[in-house]
């Protein structure tokens, strides 16, 4: 009896014939893909993550929906539109690129080098089995160097793992497996055509237009913030592909009217979003939206929307997003310590949570006061004209942008987390404010088309004022962290949700200027926008900010496998790609806390290791400050390109160019930087008389310039060293070395540079050879000293600098990222006079 039951009938709200679901082609595109994503997490978070096995179960599953659910894929709404495929074949144009993106140090290495890691092991965490064969004195040397966002799990079993959102790794570990590993990220080019494919469908959704669809995905097809980040491996066209998928399938799905079309596209909608949370925690800015969502349906009519699907949609979303927050608890624990322990503490402060709750309650006696005295049809009413006016809502908190960019011409700082900038005499600060890069974004004929559109046009359908009601909640909680540094980088917190859905509402402004003005005002304005975006997006045409191709291959080819590297002076951009991606076995010096290599036995002791294993011993060192130790090998070039007309963490200028009027544009200019490097066969160097040794009898230089040479000094509790030195990290900090015969110092002439902000304030104590603490204070106005320090007990020609920092705080404390280390004073040079 069971065996003949009808599964389709089950699903159906009436009485009505038995009929089979019709799903079209993009569904089941969408179906499959998020099948791919939640199998794939699941298999990553047990270890058994393998390419061929979770294709052939994604497969499996879509044949048990077909079988069970009796869904079938039709073509008949499916039809080839000339226009639809020239742009996407103009947005493919821009985007097929394929450039490597190893570099450590931001988030698109570790993402690149995350796929490697789950390809190589089938899972999140991988063993660095070179750290496996070290004994234990090297093993405490080799863990000296960190790398960032790279975290050791278990030193018994050199266990580790890269703390990094998993999904969009993962997809191009797909990518890597089918196309190659040069290939990998071709994801973000399936990812963004299937988002523009996407987006056309959810504009012809919204205002029930096919030209609001083809205008949809026009505007996204050339954009240049999404061509740009259609090439850079973020996670950003992977989320803007979910994320749309959500909204586009939940809202098919209430429209549907039988049950068994409404199980499955909100099914498919909830999978969608599902993925989304593990391409990274952006559900946080959409809560608001979907809580305000929640309570409005309630509000309106609960049975209905109840029915409708929409009431049980958003509650399994809030559940699931729960059960992501506890899956990354488990295993991505110190991902979002970071979010949780610093921006979110500074906002829920006690004031905060009194006000929160007092919120909270009045919310629901509102809800419980208008349920009783309201009638049902006023509600639904009040319910309406909320959605018609949703666009003056988004302008009105676009508006609200005016606090920020008021404390900034005033203060240097935006709040809540007071980011400060280094100049706040520049006229053009504005820049800086997430609502100016906004402007770039969508271009500002496209915004003021937009606002106009938000104020003047009239809402026709609930889907346009509910879109025009997420731009609102976004916004607003964009503005709770509202610096964007530099572009594109930076400008990625808006191009995976409010550029996206800004550009799709804009497609259906223009469409109803054509309706009510005429074809003339609107393709005008279309004409302006396009041609701003497709100015900017040929502009990036081979070019993108990455490391060249074949930039490691140089490297690789003076290294066997068996060689051991003693890299002097490398950060992460060259260090994780060789020790994670290409297992190369490096050891750092002058890297990240180095301290080890400053002593001569650590070097005759890995000397001897590697003599043990058959291989050689390298020594690979820049050509502005080589170590020539040994026979020369050979060299290397490392090639790293990026846009330069604005700000950048690569350029030679910082984070600011005071009054520099290229700095309003989007990326322009490119500059390509070259470094040098240099490899020396050391296996046969007697180390035993060159370390320890050093020429401490003037002054050396900490900063990555640094012409002091390898052994002159040791250090603890300091950072990796960059242009103006190295950041002491904790409350300790000390700088030893031995002083050469005849030298007697009097005094120490110190340079160091606070990290405070504005408001904050630093104290530094420090002591020469364990004596008496000299105490400074630091604080937004001085950040700067240049302080003596007198010289005590020397007298067995050993010089110990120890630093004691109070109050040290972290890039996190302050919002600029999330970086928690705890950071003093940049010390950039010690001068013995």
């Amino acid at each position: 009896m069971i065996a003949m039951i009808n599964f389709r009938d089950v699903f159906l709200l009436d009485n009505s014939e038995p009929f089979r679901l019709d799903v079209d082609a993009h569904a089941w595109l969408v179906l499959f893909v998020s099948l791919v994503s939640v199998f794939g997490i699941f298999l990553l978070s047990i270890s058994f993550f393998s390419v061929p096995f979770l294709l052939c179960l994604s497969v499996s599953a879509i044949g048990i929906v077909h079988v069970f659910v009796g869904a079938r894929i039709t073509w008949k709404n499916f039809r080839l539109n000339w226009v639809f495929f020239l742009i996407l074949l103009w947005g493919g144009f821009f985007r097929f690129e394929v450039y490597p993106h190893m570099m450590g140090g931001q988030d698109q290495g570790l993402y690149t080098n995350f796929s490697v890691t789950m390809l190589r092991e089938g899972a999140l965490n991988y063993v660095d089995y070179f750290r496996s064969e070290l004994p234990e004195s090297l093993r405490l040397a080799y863990d000296d160097v960190s790398m960032s966002s790279v975290r050791m799990l278990d030193t018994n079993k050199s266990l580790m793992t890269i703390d990094f959102y998993p999904l969009h790794p993962m997809w191009m570990a797909i990518f890597s497996w089918g196309l190659g590993a040069e290939s990998k990220t071709l994801s973000l080019l399936f990812f963004s055509i299937v988002g523009i494919w996407s987006a056309k469908k959810l504009a012809q959704e919204i205002f029930a237009s096919e030209k609001a669809g083809l205008l949809a995905a026009f505007l996204l097809a050339t954009n240049p913030v999404l061509v740009f980040f259609s090439k850079f491996p973020v996670t950003e066209m992977v989320a803007m592909t979910f994320s749309i998928n959500g909204f586009l399938y939940l809202l098919v799905g209430i429209k549907r009217k039988e049950l068994l079309g409404k199980v499955f596209f909100c099914g498919l909608a909830i999978l969608c979003f599902c993925a989304f949370f593990f391409i990274r925690l952006q559900f946080m800015m959409y809560l608001p939206f979907f809580s305000l969502l929640f309570a409005g349906a309630a509000l309106y009519g609960w049975r209905q929307c109840f029915r409708s699907g929409l009431i049980p949609a958003v509650a399994t979303l809030f559940v699931l997003f729960g059960l992501s927050l506890f899956w990354y608890y488990i295993f991505q624990r110190d991902l979002v310590s970071s979010l949780f322990e610093n921006h979110l503490s500074r906002l829920l402060s006690f004031k905060f949570l009194v006000l929160a709750v007092l919120v909270f309650c009045t919310f629901l006696l509102g809800v419980l006061a208008i349920r009783r005295f309201i009638r049902p049809d006023h509600l639904r009413a009040a319910g309406e004209w909320v959605l018609k006016h949703a666009g003056k809502l988004f302008v009105l908190v676009l508006l609200l942008s005016g606090y920020s960019l008021v404390r900034l011409y005033s203060s240097g700082v935006m709040p809540p987390f007071d980011h400060w900038t280094l100049d706040i005499s520049d006229p053009f600060l504005f820049r800086f404010h997430v609502a100016y890069r906004f402007l770039l974004f969508v271009s500002p004929a496209g915004l003021l088309v937009l606002v106009f559109g938000a104020l003047f046009c009239k809402v026709r359908t609930k889907a346009g004022g509910l879109l025009f009601a997420f731009l609102a909640t976004a916004w607003g909680v964009l503005l709770l962290q509202p610096w964007i540094p530099y572009l594109y980088y930076y400008g990625r917190y808006l191009a995976g949700d409010i550029l996206p859905y800004s550009l799709i509402a804009l497609a259906g402004v223009l469409v109803y200027l054509a309706r009510i003005r005429g074809l003339v005002l609107s393709g005008f304005l279309i004409a302006i926008i396009g041609s701003y975006q497709l100015y900017f997006s040929a502009s990036q045409l081979s070019f993108v900010e990455s490391e060249t191709l074949g930039s490691y291959n140089e490297f690789l080819s003076h290294i066997d496998p068996s060689d051991v590297v003693l890299a002097v002076g490398m950060d992460d951009r060259i260090l994780v790609p060789l020790r994670i991606a290409h297992e190369v076995r490096v050891f750092s010096v002058k890297g990240m806390n180095s301290t080890a290599f400053m002593t001569s036995q650590y070097l005759v002791d890995l000397q001897s290791f590697v003599v043990s294993k058959g291989g050689r011993l390298l020594i690979l060192s820049s050509l502005d400050a080589p170590l020539r130790l040994g026979r020369f090998v050979g060299g290397a070039t490392f090639r790293n390109s990026f846009f330069s007309n604005g700000e950048h963490i690569r350029g030679a200028h910082g984070i600011q160019k005071v009054g520099d009027i290229a700095t309003l544009l989007l990326p322009l200019a490119r500059e390509v930087k070259e470094e040098r490097w240099v490899f020396y066969d050391a296996t046969a160097v007697d180390f035993s008389a060159v370390a320890g040794g050093g020429p401490c009898e003037g002054s050396f230089d900490l900063s990555k310039s640094s012409k002091s040479p390898l052994f002159a000094f040791s250090l603890s509790g300091f950072s990796h060293p960059e242009d103006e030195g190295r950041w002491t990290i904790g409350e300790h900090a000390s700088i030893r070395c031995t002083l050469r015969d005849g030298v007697d110092p009097k005094k120490i002439r110190i340079n160091a540079l606070a990290f405070v902000n504005g408001e904050s304030s630093l104290g530094l104590a420090v002591s020469i050879n364990g004596g008496r603490r000299h105490d400074f204070r630091f604080s937004g106005a001085q950040r700067y000293h240049d302080f003596y320090v007198p010289v005590e007990n020397i007298g067995n020609g050993k010089l110990s600098v120890e630093f004691f920092i109070e109050n040290a705080r972290s890039p996190a404390d302050f919002g600029l990222s999330a970086d928690s280390r705890k950071l003093g004073v940049s010390v950039r040079s010690v001068s013995l006079e």
